[in-house]
């Protein structure tokens, strides 16, 4: 991460940790070194390609939005994921929740 983050800075790049081990250094190393960065904040969107199961993970990460005021949610362009996002759009703007590019929130 070191080596990954002055190059970041440089090309005026972000990161956003996905957080999938504990044992992370990702963020607070980005922090150090002046990248703006961010992290995964509500649960990892398709870990199963399967649009029911997305479905009620985009639900939790909708809430976690309204809840938090922003949230990064973080999945794969698998064609299960895609769907469950077009069927919980609805219910997003319902929550107030906006679905925006991760660079507009990236501090």
């Amino acid at each position: 991460m070191a080596e990954l983050m002055p190059v970041l800075k440089e090309h005026k790049l972000f990161y956003i940790d996905s957080r999938t081990s504990p044992a992370t250094v990702a963020y607070d190393t980005a922090q150090q070194f002046g990248v703006r960065a961010a992290f995964r904040n509500v649960p990892f969107l398709d870990d199963v390609e399967n649009v029911a199961a997305v479905r009620k993970l985009i639900e939790i990460a909708i809430a976690g939005a309204a809840r938090k005021k922003d949230a990064f949610a973080i999945g794969h362009p698998y064609p299960s994921t895609l769907e469950a996002l077009k069927e919980t759009s609805p219910q997003a703007k319902t929550h107030g929740v906006k679905l925006v590019f991760a660079s507009e929130l990236v501090r």
